[in-house]
């Protein structure tokens, strides 16, 4: 549960401003496709969706629909493209909310690759930029995304009367909003007692979350996994079963791994082992979707299914997402977050962000060391796993040396997950491997391997150069593009391709 919060509030805060009707076809759209993991189609959609904002000068449709697809797209060139252009409007439009919006998508994708300093980083500036909107929401959002990153790295001892200091707050400023402050706050307080095994005070608190309140399940359903998990610690084994099943239209996406896992230990625990097993083959299934990501219970899960599964190479997978899950404390080891005393605005601006204030600082009391302090240089253990690992490790990092020297990298569809189904393996480890064998991220290989292989064909046969244009040389070496073709040479060989080329032939 902790931490897969964070895409949902990203669901909500990009659709936290209104949608205007001319864009409602692509909206109809968008959901499914996104709800499905087609991410080709997906991409179709937001570039149509950011022509049509473009050409109605929609500034503000335009940060939205970018930001979807900052979250959305993997490739780094991609994503930095998207950073420039959200920054661009940003700053010509000059809108504090939207600068907040920006931080927290961005906050978020970090989040996700497991940089929990950074996103922090991050998270901070959303609520400074959200403090200076005035934007309620907003400031909620990046309240709960900080207390988040504090339980995940058990630094959450000033959690608790922080977020109470901060509801009484946001209720005495936004009391059209009392009732959905306190939902999300107490349930944040319900989640940190649930932590430490207090299951009178989570349940207290999860109570006092959703009382008076009469609930859209679609939006808020938290409360429904903080119960179901309440109930399997008081050892009501049927009961938290049956209130995630019962519910399980609702949950978003994100939230689904925390909800089918749970599921399964119920069912374990109520002697039901074939379906505990289905339930942690769906929770796999999702976190292959979602690209693994942070995820709490991901070693369990793994443990269990490299257990119970008998065959071999579906074992092997297993034991190479378990790795994953090991090592994938990833930068959350060592992360020792101190406080550091700030002012975030002008005492002399409107009152009511001067009261705001007054609870920012006290979470940020003390917090005055360097973002340095933060994170103490430990080395993160390597996982004691059997030697399957060792030699699957090695299998592989003979199968892609053998892929590679067959020119399959030439493919302009190859990605990731495509070669790991080729592979027979998950993306997940395929990735590791790419970074620590390989010393390179996937695309930067595959990128390396076409520089290497045009500049070798070119060496061989030099008239290519006057025979073919450069969209002809682009597409020969397997890049979709003119712009990937020569920022692939300024990073590899620090010169674009026609000055190379010049230099050689």
């Amino acid at each position: 549960m902790k931490g897969l919060i964070l895409f949902f509030f990203l669901f909500l805060l990009n659709f936290s401003f209104s949608q205007n009707g001319i864009y409602d076809q692509y909206y109809s759209l968008e959901h499914p496709y996104e709800k499905k993991n087609n991410l080709d189609s997906l991409k179709t959609i937001f570039d149509n969706h950011l022509s049509k904002a473009v050409e109605l000068n929609d500034t503000i449709e335009q940060l939205k629909v970018l930001r979807w697809k900052y979250w959305y797209l993997s490739h780094e060139i991609d994503q930095g493209k998207i950073l420039n252009q959200l920054n661009t409007i940003s700053k010509a439009l000059n809108n504090k909310r939207e600068v907040a919006a920006n931080y927290y998508t961005i906050g978020s994708k970090e989040y996700y690759k497991g940089d929990y300093l950074n996103a922090l980083t991050l998270f901070e500036k959303s609520l400074d930029a959200a403090i200076a909107a005035n934007w309620n929401n907003g400031m909620i959002d990046n309240i709960l995304a900080i207390t988040g990153i504090y339980r995940e790295t058990n630094s959450q001892q000033d959690i608790n009367p922080f977020l109470e200091n901060t509801l009484s707050d946001l209720n005495k400023y936004y009391p059209d909003e009392r009732n959905t402050n306190k939902y999300w706050i107490y349930l944040e307080i319900a989640k940190n007692y649930l932590d430490e095994n207090n299951l009178s005070l989570a349940g207290y608190y999860k109570s006092l979350a959703i009382s008076g309140m009469k609930l859209d399940k679609t939006l808020f359903n938290d409360h429904i996994i903080v119960g179901s998990l309440i109930d399997l610690k008081e050892g009501n084994f049927s009961k938290s079963r049956d209130s995630l099943v019962l519910n399980l239209s609702v949950f978003h996406q994100s939230k689904l791994p925390t909800v089918y896992y749970t599921i399964a230990v119920a069912l374990k625990k109520l002697d039901q082992p074939q379906h505990s097993y289905r339930y942690l083959i769906k929770t796999d299934s999702i976190l292959q979707i979602l690209n693994y990501p942070p995820f709490t219970n991901g070693r369990s899960l793994y443990e269990e299914l490299v257990g119970l599964t008998k065959e071999s190479s579906t074992k092997n997978e297993f034991i190479g997402k378990l790795y994953h899950y090991n090592q994938s404390e990833r930068k959350k080891d060592g992360l020792d977050i101190t406080h550091r005393e700030i002012s975030r605005l002008d005492v002399s601006i409107a009152i009511l962000i001067v009261s705001l204030v007054v609870f920012t600082i006290y979470f940020f009391v003390n917090r005055d060391r360097t973002k340095k302090d933060r994170v103490k240089n430990k080395e993160t253990l390597e996982p004691n796993i059997s030697w399957e690992k060792s030699e699957i490790f090695e299998k592989l990092h003979i199968a892609i040396q053998q892929w590679t020297s067959k020119k399959r990298f030439l493919n302009n569809t190859i990605s990731l997950a495509s070669l790991a189904t080729e592979l027979n393996t998950n993306t997940a480890y395929l990735s590791h491997i790419f970074n620590k064998k390989m010393g390179v991220s996937f695309s930067e290989y595959i990128s390396r391997c076409r520089v290497e292989y045009l500049i070798s064909e070119v060496r061989e046969t030099p008239e290519l150069i006057s025979n073919k244009s450069s969209i002809q040389l682009a597409e020969m070496a397997g890049f979709m593009s003119i712009d990937a073709y020569t920022s692939a040479f300024k990073r590899h060989v620090g010169k674009t391709p026609r000055q190379y080329f010049i230099e050689i032939v």
